[in-house]
């Protein structure tokens, strides 16, 4: 089976479904509700969207990476595809709420980064999930990617840089955040490509 054939299955299942409509719902109320209710008061919509679209996106990546952790690596990959959609699909959201706000942040770094996040996070929380079923400590895992994000903002606050943490980067060009998460997604998609070589192989 293909891999957009793959992704067309994967996003015909229910839970991406509903997270999808969920997703877009949360945009939505976050960009009414941080709209300002006068002219005269300045527009930061486009700071409230785009750290709620990082959170929602990068636990989903978190979770999904998780789960799947024993999943076939086409599985993998399609969900982080269906992932990426929700990113893609939800940029409209971005350019509206950016012509309307004027932050510093050029406009291409915030889809840029989002997407780079996805990628690195889904292979983190795969990772997450084969450590944790290692551990026997596989009835944890729904606790375990909030906590391990937590980490990371701390670990970042700790060393005084943005090397992990997606909620500052978004906002601001991180050269460091991009080098690490970037380093993380290449890897990640490495790893996918060989391991569903080798499994298209044995067939």
């Amino acid at each position: 089976m293909s891999l957009l054939t793959e992704l067309s299955e994967r996003l015909r299942q229910a839970d991406i479904m509903q997270l999808l409509l969920g997703y877009f719902a949360l945009l939505l109320i976050v960009a009414i509700l941080s709209w300002p209710t006068s002219p005269q008061l300045a527009n930061n919509s486009w700071f409230a969207l785009v750290q709620a679209k990082i959170i929602v996106l990068v636990l989903l990546s978190l979770y999904y990476g998780s789960a799947l952790h024993y999943a076939p690596r086409h599985t993998q990959a399609a969900t982080v595809l269906a992932i990426l959609l929700f990113h893609a699909l939800s940029l409209p959201f971005d350019v509206a709420t950016y012509a309307v706000s004027f932050p510093a942040t050029p406009l291409w770094w915030p889809p840029l980064i989002t997407a780079v996040d996805i990628v690195a996070f889904f292979g983190v929380g795969v990772v997450l999930g084969q450590v944790m079923q290692l551990l026997r400590l596989s009835v944890l895992l729904p606790l375990a990617p909030p906590a391990l994000l937590a980490g990371l903002v701390a670990v970042d606050i700790w060393l005084g840089r943005s090397l992990f943490n997606p909620f500052t980067a978004v906002a601001v060009v991180t050269l460091p955040h991009l080098l690490v998460m970037g380093t993380l997604s290449l890897f990640m998609v490495g790893w996918v490509m060989i391991k569903t070589r080798r499994s298209a192989n044995a067939d």
